[in-house]
This record gives structure tokens, C-alpha cells and sequence, in this order.
């Protein structure tokens, strides 16, 4: 799932809403004042007046409260796809090196 954000300049505010894909359809998730609710854009075409956003923000306040959720996030574990990315190449090149030492060790044994 993805977060999509959309800044409207026409009145000074952001607008959030949920992203996922799922075939060939994009399914926005907004909000209808009591429920999140799903919007399927058949071909990724564009969203229209019926998708309401999750929650909308004044656009200069968008970067404190990206900030501040990134950093609740990080808080609680949650990590990006590009840091679980990071850490199992980390992981895999601790165990590569491992397994070199334990090679270089055998080889000067003998």
C-alpha cells in the first residue's frame, strides 16, 4: 500500500489518501465522513470529484506532519520497503564476510 498525496494549490491544502494496486486497477481508499471506503480507477485513470481524501492538511503544514509521522513510524518499528531493502543487504554481506573469513582461515591452515 501506498500513500498518495496530492497538493492543490487552487486552495493552500494537501490531500492524503491510501493507494493500492491490484491488477490492473488502482483502488484509492478515502474517506466519506463515517467509513474508509475503496475507489476502483479501472486503468489507472484519474480519480474523480466522488473520492474524498482521508484527511486534508494546509499545504504549509505539510512537511511538519509528514515529518512527525515519519518519525511516530520509526518509533514503532516500521520500516520503508527500501530499509527492509537496506537490511538484508547488510544481513547478506555480514554472512558473506563470515563465511570468507572461515574459507581464509581453512586455506592458511593448510
Amino acid at each position: 500500500m501506498e500513500i498518495l498525496i496530492i497538493d492543490n494549490y487552487d486552495n493552500f491544502t494537501c490531500s492524503i489518501y491510501g493507494k493500492k494496486k491490484l491488477g490492473d486497477n488502482v483502488i484509492i481508499i478515502g474517506y466519506d465522513g463515517n467509513f474508509l471506503v475503496e475507489y476502483t480507477l479501472e486503468n489507472t485513470c484519474a480519480a474523480n470529484d466522488k473520492v474524498m481524501p482521508l484527511f486534508k492538511i494546509p499545504l504549509t503544514q505539510k512537511d511538519i506532519w509528514l515529518n512527525a509521522l515519519k518519525e511516530s513510524l520509526s518509533k514503532s518499528n516500521y520500516s520503508t520497503e527500501n530499509e527492509n531493502l537496506i537490511k538484508g543487504k547488510l544481513e547478506a554481506t555480514q554472512e558473506h564476510l563470515k563465511d570468507m573469513r572461515e574459507i581464509s582461515m581453512m586455506l592458511l591452515k593448510k
